[in-house]
């Protein structure tokens, strides 16, 4: 019998090529692979990297003297890498005459952060451009202006706080985009969304005690969790979105006994394959560490005793539990960003583990910044790296998608 030689990589059989597709999980390998040439590059379709869920990257800050190159650290490849997007919008100039202006919140302008949901960025261009940008395929899609134009706002500026996708738009065509935003002078901050298709924004008639307002899609619906008015809990309002013409909302009230030792703040809501998760944690001083004094500018890691609370929601029920294993799965917390992702092939992540960015509590900013990572079996924790070994801190994940 012959032996079939192949005497050109481009001639490889596209069964045995996307064997190998199936088997990359890191996005730089997948990006090279499809490069090779156009038989590898027509198996390499963005469907078959967003098949499944992969490990978060961390979205690096930026400092005030960098370009647009953003930086992005991969944790299971311990490898930093750069990537060209726009600045964010944090210089307010004078508006354009009758166009009232919009950018996103200050700390996200201060800290040079984007919005992210679903491997796309909310960005804001011109003061008066709203965009989802994908930072890999650098896929683009306009969105109408958020907020109704009226002379007595001209002079004014409204802030978008938090944004979330029901589902990444390179996938399917069929996604709505919810906005939590906050008009200036107004008392409570809104929420809105668009469909895809739709010309305009539509409001949903929920108002909120604050801004701080944590969003997230699972199984077909959006959640909105804020803290409560009292202490030891909090509510959650369920968005059902059918179209423009037909939105129901119902909210319910969880509470949370451990929240009566702490000021539960930072907090995620997390939708995930496994159902809807309430994480909420606790950093304070550790008052046995140099007989209670703490001069700031001494302040490390052994100063502070870390907590996180993870629990399970079921929206149906009104009922909420305490969850202490996560089984194949590591939870990943941030800025405004939190997902769940299986890591049981990961030789460098542990399952059972949150991963954190240390700039999500602010305490931490007066510390190295970096990343964290602890453990829900013993509750103990340590530092993966600092804003000292890279030379940037950072606040955010990002779902590496195309």
């Amino acid at each position: 019998m012959m032996k079939k030689t192949v005497l050109n990589w481009s001639d490889l059989d596209s069964d045995l090529l996307s064997e190998i597709i199936d088997r990359i999980s890191c996005l730089r390998d997948f990006i090279i692979f499809g490069a090779v040439c156009k038989s590898w590059r027509s198996v390499a379709s963005p469907e078959k990297f967003n098949k499944s869920t992969k490990v978060p990257w961390l979205l690096l800050d930026q400092k005030e003297d960098d370009n647009c190159h953003r930086k992005f650290f991969d944790l299971s490849k311990e490898a930093v890498y750069s990537v060209n997007l726009p600045k964010p919008l944090y210089k307010i100039q004078s508006s354009i005459t009758g166009i009232r202006k919009f950018c996103l919140s200050y700390i996200f302008k201060r800290e040079k952060c984007f919005l992210c949901s679903k491997g796309w960025c909310l960005i804001v261009e011109y003061k008066t451009q709203l965009s989802l940008l994908n930072p890999f395929s650098l896929s683009r899609i306009d969105l109408p202006h958020p907020f109704y134009l009226s002379k007595d706002f001209i002079n004014n500026y409204n802030f978008i706080l938090n944004f979330a996708l029901s589902s990444s738009s390179s996938s399917s065509s069929d996604f709505t985009t919810m906005i939590l935003y906050h008009l200036s002078g107004a008392v409570s901050p809104r929420l809105a969304f668009w469909k895809n298709g739709d010309r305009n924004w539509t409001d949903i008639d929920l108002i909120f005690p604050s801004d701080l307002i944590e969003m997230t899609y699972q199984n077909g619906r959006y959640y909105a969790a804020h803290l409560n008015d009292g202490p030891n809990g909090y509510v959650i309002h369920e968005i059902d979105i059918q179209n423009s013409a037909f939105v129901s909302t119902r909210t319910k009230s969880f509470s949370n006994l451990s929240m009566d030792t702490f000021n539960p703040y930072p907090f995620w809501i997390v939708g995930s394959s496994r159902g809807l998760f309430m994480v909420t944690s606790e950093l304070r001083f550790n008052l046995e560490i140099r007989g209670g004094s703490h001069p700031i500018g001494l302040l490390d890691i052994d100063s502070y005793i870390l907590q996180f609370i993870v629990e399970e929601v079921d929206f149906e029920r009104g009922e909420s539990k305490e969850v202490k294993d996560f089984g194949d799965e590591a939870l990943f917390v941030g800025l405004e960003s939190s997902f769940f992702a299986d890591v049981s092939k990961e030789s460098k992540l542990k399952s059972n583990h949150i991963y954190f960015a240390e700039k999500f509590q602010e305490l931490w900013s007066y510390t190295r910044r970096g990343a964290g990572v602890y453990s829900m079996m013993d509750r103990s924790y340590k530092r993966l790296f600092t804003e000292a070994d890279y030379g940037y801190g950072s606040s955010q994940w990002f779902e590496p998608r195309l």
